[in-house]
């Protein structure tokens, strides 16, 4: 067939996002994913408000499903009819466009994808003002007809409260089938959000799968008594306290902490008993992304372990936790993947900030290796507590000090107990004339120049001496 033509045919289909770009994502984070677009949602209501304590306080989101449908509803604003309009179910931001401050959302396909990676059939219903929705339909036959908007109708209302209602129909079989009581997926799923939305639930947010409440687990990591009531800490002290870093990196604020959450519990644990394997799970790094978590309870080379002189992940270490907390009000700096459940290996911001994660990180790993077999341990974490991420952090201010050749960063590297020894020593230091030194060193056949040993032989003789 003869061709002349001067362009070729360049444009999507419809398949590669109905079937393709929703393998690359799991079911649990797809709905993780409509979830976010809630909290977005939150955060684009709190640009109207005052500044609060509890910003994500009076908003919930409810995530309901069985074998023949999925919905999740929300009170955090709906979505403006312009942006539904023009962007909300556009396949891909729009890069003309900017992002919205303080979100997570970048890439704008998390919606569609999620909708797509569960059925062919759904609806999206926004009351974004009191007299004011709309509702938007995704036919089951949308992937053959040849336009690709979807049916869209304002109404007066559609919702009680201002807020979005996401239902998705005519579920794919293997979805259909997670969904079903048969399985376990609706305690993995609760477990993720109590895992991935501690910090937010415990700001305010609530949650509810299939009717029952997610809970949360504070941060918390131990600190000496009196921290919290504000006593000041000597420069010089040897305590537990947490390491703490915080700094600038090119738009995007880096808050660090790390340290033990519980004491050493000693060699002679046994490895296989339950409680000790729940405390292991609680151990490694946390990473989150303005507020969302987006690696949890990290153990490997990625967050610094077993590199540049840190040791690999080892039981000894289950009591050591990290937070890493990356906040921008430009989304696209922050260092995750398009799923929200990952961190880029290779930003930059992310590689700079895992070198202070080493620091803290050694600290607490090499203090653990001194005492592991030390039962005098359980001294060393005497007269400490737990506190929160929110207690540390506001005692920390007198703590902290600039870091070297980093403007806008400060540290605590806090001076860890050290074991004490069984037979400690202490340095002689005396002086005596050369002449001396020279007869000496002939009688014990050392060079006159060494004098430390001519000084060390000579004490050592009369050690002998003594003793005799």
């Amino acid at each position: 067939m003869a061709i002349n033509a001067s362009e070729v045919k360049v444009y999507p289909t419809k398949s590669f996002f109905t079937t393709n770009l929703t393998r690359d994502i799991e079911l649990q984070d797809a709905i993780l994913d409509l979830l976010d677009n809630c909290v977005d949602g939150i955060t684009r209501m709190q640009k109207r408000k005052p500044s609060s304590a509890d910003p994500y306080s009076h908003y919930w989101a409810h995530i309901t499903f069985d074998k023949s449908q999925f919905s999740i509803e929300d009170n955090c604003g709906g979505i403006p009819p312009g942006i539904a309009y023009e962007h909300a179910f556009v396949f891909g931001r729009d890069p003309e466009r900017a992002v919205d401050g303080g979100t997570v959302g970048v890439y704008g396909i998390g919606m569609k994808r999620a909708i797509f990676k569960m059925g062919c059939r759904a609806s999206v219903l926004s009351q974004h003002a009191k007299n004011e929705s709309l509702t938007v339909t995704i036919p089951e036959d949308w992937e053959r007809r040849d336009r690709w908007e979807f049916p869209c109708k304002a109404t007066g209302k559609v919702l009680n409260e201002l807020g979005t209602r996401i239902v998705v129909e005519k579920l794919h079989d293997n979805i259909a089938d997670e969904f079903s009581n048969r399985t376990n997926f609706q305690n993995r799923l609760s477990r993720a959000i109590k895992q991935y939305y501690g910090r937010i639930i415990a700001k305010g947010f609530g949650v509810t799968v299939n009717g029952v409440a997610i809970d949360h687990e504070d941060f918390r990591l131990l600190v000496p008594k009196g921290y919290l009531a504000g006593k000041r800490l000597p420069k010089t002290s040897e305590q537990i306290m947490p390491y703490i870093f915080d700094g600038d990196f090119g738009g995007v604020q880096v808050d660090l902490v790390c340290g033990f959450y519980q004491p050493i519990q000693g060699d002679e644990v046994d490895e296989f008993d339950e409680s000790v394997k729940r405390s292991a799970d609680n151990a490694g790094w946390t990473l989150s992304c303005n507020d969302r978590v987006v690696v949890y309870n990290d153990k490997s080379e990625l967050t610094g372990w077993g590199t540049s002189g840190v040791p690999r992940y080892h039981g000894q270490f289950r009591t050591f936790a990290g937070l890493v907390q990356f906040k921008s009000s430009d989304p696209s700096l922050l260092p995750m993947h398009t799923t929200k459940r990952g961190i880029d290996a290779n930003s930059q911001i992310f590689l700079q900030v895992r070198e202070y994660m080493r620091i803290g990180m050694g600290n607490f790993t090499s203090f653990t290796n001194r005492w592991k077999s030390d039962d005098r341990v359980v001294k060393a974490f005497a007269g400490t507590e737990l506190a929160t991420l929110d207690q540390i952090e506001e005692h920390a201010t007198p703590l902290l000090r600039k870091v070297r050749n980093r403007d806008s960063a400060r540290q605590y590297n806090p001076s860890l107990p050290q074991p004490p020894s069984e037979n400690p020593t202490r340095q002689i230091k005396f002086s005596r004339p050369q002449r001396q030194i020279r007869t000496v060193a002939k009688f014990f056949d050392i060079d006159p120049d060494e004098v430390s040993a001519v000084g060390e032989a000579a004490f050592e003789y009369a050690y002998d001496e003594a003793r005799k």
